[in-house]
C-alpha cells in the first residue's frame, strides 16, 4: 500500500483500488441509465440519419443547381443534425446562414 509520510497517511489508497471505487461509483450512477438504452435503434436511429444524407445530396443537386457542389456536405451536414425536426422552422435568415441562397415566388435568386 502506497503512503506518503505525515498524518494524512490513512488517506492514501493504491491507485488500482481508487480505479475500482470509481468504477463502482459510475456503474452505480450510470447503470440505471445506460440500462435503458435499446442498442439496436441507436443503431437504427443512425443509419436512418446517415441514409439521408445522400437524398439530401440529390435533391441539392437537382432542385438547387445554383448552390456550389463544394458546398453540399455542410449545407446536408447541417440540415440533418442541426434541426429537431421537420416542423422546425427555417427563416431566411437561416438560409442565408446556411448557405442556400433565397429564390423567391418569382424564381429571383437572394444571397
Amino acid at each position: 500500500m502506497s503512503t506518503a509520510p505525515g498524518p494524512a497517511s490513512s488517506w492514501w489508497i493504491r491507485t488500482f483500488d481508487a480505479g475500482t471505487k470509481a468504477a463502482e461509483v459510475t456503474a452505480s450512477l450510470y447503470g440505471p441509465i445506460y440500462s435503458k438504452i435499446d442498442p439496436l435503434r441507436v443503431a437504427v436511429a443512425a443509419r436512418d440519419l446517415e441514409l439521408g444524407s445522400p437524398y439530401a445530396r440529390r435533391i441539392l443537386k437537382r432542385y438547387r443547381p445554383d448552390v456550389p457542389a463544394n458546398q453540399h456536405a455542410e449545407i446536408v451536414h447541417r440540415m440533418i443534425h442541426a434541426y429537431p425536426s421537420h416542423e422546425f422552422v427555417i427563416d431566411t435568415d437561416e438560409l442565408r446562414s446556411i448557405g442556400l441562397p433565397l429564390v423567391g415566388r418569382e424564381g429571383v435568386t437572394t444571397t
